[in-house]
């Protein structure tokens, strides 16, 4: 066999492995170039614009939050006061949990999807942003935080310690039946404390201390076994109860304000971070600058 033969019948091989090889090497290089140059690519005007509008849906949503459990609140109440079922309140329970949960699993996609915005490589627009993040997450865990402890302290003093505050005097137990009651009471406020923020612990501390003192007060006249002292130590155990709604009252009404207090710090704290990257957006965009960042 002629030697040349073998040689020219190989070549064409040759060649297109060679030129397969080229053509692997010149995607490889393209691909490796458009990842350099999307890393090293500098935010343009659309970039801070986009970034923006996305900052001024997560501070509208945040809107969101307080009239939903606000309604849900109300209506919670309500099934208690009413006496409605276990399982109409749970329903409630569980819709509401189900579409603030929803709400919140929202909010966080929106700013999973803020941390990825080209806009970010700027210095400014970073340092702005890591701030408006860190105040908004503040807002949201302590929101969410407001939500469990409040819809447990609902379900305690206008569910369990419901019947402590309904005496009736007329009944011949009575004295036995608020003892009861109040166990039952203070039992629910225990457990409430195990999950409760410094506030509603302050509440909660409050609440035991009320109602331990005019349980402790029926005790005595459950215990006493003399009829005649019986009705004695009763005239002050009656007479201690006479204040209890407006010491409730009283009670919860110190939590709500501070509460209140401590939401509007980082509502403010949100709002002026909210205020400096809508400012710093707005300038790179060349957009108006607009008085937003309400909580």
């Amino acid at each position: 066999m002629d030697p040349t033969s073998i040689t020219q019948e190989k070549n064409p091989k040759r060649i297109a492995i060679i030129a397969a090889g080229a053509i692997l090497l010149g995607i490889i290089i393209v691909a490796v170039w458009s990842l350099v140059a999307a890393a090293t690519a500098q935010p343009a005007k659309n970039d801070f614009a986009h970034l923006d509008n996305q900052r001024k849906v997560v501070d509208i949503s945040m809107d969101a939050y307080d009239p939903m459990f606000t309604e849900f609140s109300a209506a919670y109440q309500t099934a208690y006061s009413e006496e409605q079922s276990s399982d109409d309140r749970k329903a409630l329970k569980e819709s509401f949990t189900q579409e603030y949960k929803d709400e919140m699993d929202i909010s966080k996609q929106r700013i999973k999807a803020m941390d990825g915005s080209v806009a970010l490589k700027n210095q400014q627009v970073h340092k702005d942003y890591a701030a408006f993040k860190t105040a908004y997450t503040e807002v949201a865990n302590y929101t969410d935080k407001y939500v469990h402890i409040s819809t447990s302290i609902i379900e305690v003093i206008v569910g369990s310690c419901r019947n402590v505050t309904k005496l009736e005097v007329s009944d011949k137990d009575h004295a036995e039946k608020f003892v009861k009651a109040s166990n039952e009471c203070l039992a629910k406020l225990a457990d409430a404390k195990k999950t409760s923020t410094s506030s509603s612990k302050t509440l909660l501390t409050r609440l035991e201390k009320l109602f331990t003192e005019r349980r402790d007060e029926f005790k005595k006249v459950v215990d006493e076994k003399d009829e005649s002292r019986r009705e004695l130590v009763k005239i002050p155990a009656l007479l201690s109860i006479l204040t209890i709604n407006d010491e409730l009252k009283s009670i919860q009404t110190e939590y709500e304000t501070d509460v209140n207090k401590q939401f509007k710090s980082l509502s403010d704290k949100f709002d002026s971070a909210n205020k400096t990257l809508s400012k710093t957006l707005s300038r790179l965009s060349g957009s108006k600058v607009t008085q937003e960042g309400k909580v």
